[in-house]
């Protein structure tokens, strides 16, 4: 199958199994993701086109939505964030980074296919044990403990899991939510930008003609100066001449 392909985790610069928490949900999502595509392939696993521009696996767009999901990331801008500065991300995805626009559509898509992966989830979770419906009780005893802050004990996968199928919906509404005011938030900054530009264009315009108009009413006012000078000197070459006709000076024979 034709699929965009990862660098392998060996290779990646950063030694990323040294900086992910052993006790991180990537592995259980990452376990999970592998063995649901693996028993209902043709529910998941997506077809890829024989023709154009290769795609992602299925697989990578099913891990960003559970792994964000779980950690409240919502906004398809916020995810492709996410995807290039997230360790537990990097290390889930094999260092792949679909864009906001690819994730966007993928959700748009496959709406049922997250809903019904978030819901796996925990039957996958139960059946392998890592989570039981037994209530264990303590007495009063106080027993300290060294759990770090991000494992993810028995009570926490319960209170983080028992309203998946309430919350998955309100999720993926949420996350279009976002991904419209983003989209609309864009516009306006563009159109703001526009604005702007055509502002400081006409700005620079107006700033010219400005100029061009002190040029031209200066140029008006000297020849305004030069029209008076030159009408007094015509007024007063005229009355020389209606002097002279007037009072004829008469020539000596």
């Amino acid at each position: 199958m034709r699929h965009i392909k990862g660098i392998k985790r060996p290779d990646i610069i950063l030694q990323v199994d040294n900086m992910v928490n052993e006790n991180s949900e990537i592995y259980f999502i990452d376990k999970f993701i592998e063995f649901l595509i693996l028993n209902d392939p043709d529910r998941y696993n997506r077809k890829t086109k024989s023709i154009g521009r290769i795609s992602f696996d299925n697989k990578v767009y099913l891990k960003i939505y559970l792994y964000s999901y779980l950690n409240g990331i919502r906004g398809s801008r916020s995810i492709e964030k996410e995807c290039k500065r997230n360790i537990e991300l990097i290390w889930l995805l094999e260092n792949l980074q679909p864009n906001y626009w690819s994730i966007n559509n993928y959700r748009k898509n496959h709406k049922e296919e997250i809903k019904s992966m978030t819901l796996e989830f925990r039957k996958y979770l139960k059946e392998f044990e890592y989570i039981t419906d037994e209530l264990i009780a303590y007495d009063g005893s106080k027993i300290k403990a060294d759990a770090d802050k991000r494992s993810y004990s028995l009570k926490k996968l319960e209170n983080k899991l028992s309203k998946i199928k309430e919350t998955i919906t309100v999720y993926i509404d949420n996350s279009e939510n976002i991904d419209n005011y983003e989209e609309l938030l864009l516009e306006f900054q563009n159109d703001k930008k526009s604005f702007e530009f055509k502002y400081s264009k006409l700005e620079g315009e107006n700033l010219e003609l400005k100029e061009r108009i002190s040029f031209l009413m200066e140029k008006e006012e000297r020849l305004n100066t030069d029209k008076k000078v030159i009408e007094t000197y015509i007024k007063k070459k005229d009355q020389k001449r209606a002097c002279r006709r007037k009072f004829p000076v008469k020539r000596k024979k």
